[in-house]
């Protein structure tokens, strides 16, 4: 899959969940359907689920585990990125994803 055709047109797909109950409610219903309709295609055998997070309820999202640690570090920090610009980014918190990153640069540092 292509990456930057995912990351394009997922924004594309969200932006049209927050505007279209209805579309959303598809995107929830058949999420494969959807997704083909923007050019992103699954395999046969994979299992697309969309939840929605709400101020009562977060989803915390396990990565694919996998062998190559920098890959799934990347991988791990684009995903706690995007999470925290949805959470947080509200201007009502007062630290940054990059200030998230350096304390833990720090504690890891002291860890390892």
């Amino acid at each position: 899959m292509n990456k930057e055709l995912f990351d394009r047109q997922s924004k594309k797909i969200i932006n049209h969940v927050f505007s279209d109950e209805a579309f959303k409610q598809r995107l929830i219903a058949d999420p494969k359907g959807v997704f083909k309709e923007y050019d992103i295609d699954f395999p046969e055998d994979t299992d697309v689920k969309v939840i929605e997070n709400t101020d009562r309820v977060f989803h915390f999202v396990l990565p694919i585990k996998t062998e190559d640690e920098v890959i799934h570090k990347h991988w791990f920090g684009e995903a706690f990125e995007d999470l925290w610009k949805f959470t947080f980014g509200d201007g009502k918190h007062e630290k940054t994803w990059d200030d998230v990153r350096e304390e833990d640069k720090k504690i890891f540092h002291e860890v390892g």
